[in-house]
C-alpha cells in the first residue's frame, strides 16, 4: 500500500482467520514474554563456564550469580510467576529429565539460584522458562534455542485459545470501556 493510501474497509462483522491470529500471537513474544528462556540459558551457560574456569560448583556459581544480580539490581531470568508460588511444571520437567538421565549442571545451577534468592531476598519460584532453560542447557542446546522452544509451546496454546474464542465468542466484541486520554487532535 502506498504512503498516504487509505486502509481497506473490513467487512463487519470481521473475524480474523485462524491463520492471522496465531502468528499475531507469536509476534508478541519478545524479551518480556518468551525471552526469559534464552536469557536464562545465557545466564546458565556463562555462569557455569566461569565456574568451570574458577573451579566452582554449580551451587557456588549460583551464589555468585545472585550476588552479582543483587549488586547490579538486575532481575534474574527464569524466576517469578504471576500466579504460582511454586510452578508445578518445574518439578515435573526436572523429574522427567532425571528419569531420562538428562539432568546435569543446568538443573543444579537453577535449583541453587532459586534457593539463594530465597535466602538473600525472598522466595521467588523458578518458572517454566527457568526449568526449560536448565534442561535445554543440560541437553546441549545453545542459549538462543530457549526462545525457539518457547515459541513452539506457545503456538499450541495460542491455537487452543483461538479455537475456543471462535467457538464461544461473538465477533467484534469489546469487553471493557475505552476512553481516549491522549493529546487532543490538532486543528486542521
Amino acid at each position: 500500500m502506498a504512503v498516504g493510501q487509505r486502509y481497506p474497509i473490513l467487512p463487519i462483522p470481521w473475524i480474523p482467520e485462524h491463520t492471522e491470529m496465531i502468528p499475531a500471537g507469536v509476534l508478541t513474544i519478545g524479551d518480556e514474554h518468551g525471552g526469559a528462556g534464552s536469557n536464562c540459558m545465557e545466564l546458565i551457560a556463562t555462569s557455569l563456564a566461569a565456574a568451570a574456569r574458577d573451579g566452582l560448583t554449580p551451587q557456588q556459581a549460583a551464589s555468585r550469580a545472585v550476588a552479582e544480580a543483587v549488586q547490579s539490581r538486575q532481575r534474574l531470568p527464569g524466576l517469578g510467576h504471576r500466579v504460582h508460588t511454586t510452578d508445578p511444571r518445574v518439578a515435573v520437567l526436572f523429574e522427567m529429565a532425571r528419569t531420562e538421565q538428562a539432568a546435569g549442571d543446568g538443573i543444579q545451577f537453577m535449583t541453587a539460584v532459586e534457593l539463594e534468592v530465597a535466602a538473600r531476598l525472598k522466595p521467588i519460584p523458578m518458572n517454566i522458562d527457568g526449568a526449560l532453560a536448565a534442561v535445554m542447557h543440560d541437553m546441549g542446546f545453545a542459549p538462543a534455542a530457549g526462545r525457539f522452544l518457547f515459541i513452539v509451546g506457545r503456538v499450541a496454546g495460542i491455537t487452543a485459545e483461538v479455537a475456543e474464542e471462535h467457538q464461544r465468542e461473538r465477533p467484534m466484541r469489546i469487553k471493557f470501556d475505552v476512553e481516549y486520554d491522549g493529546a487532543p487532535p490538532e486543528p486542521e
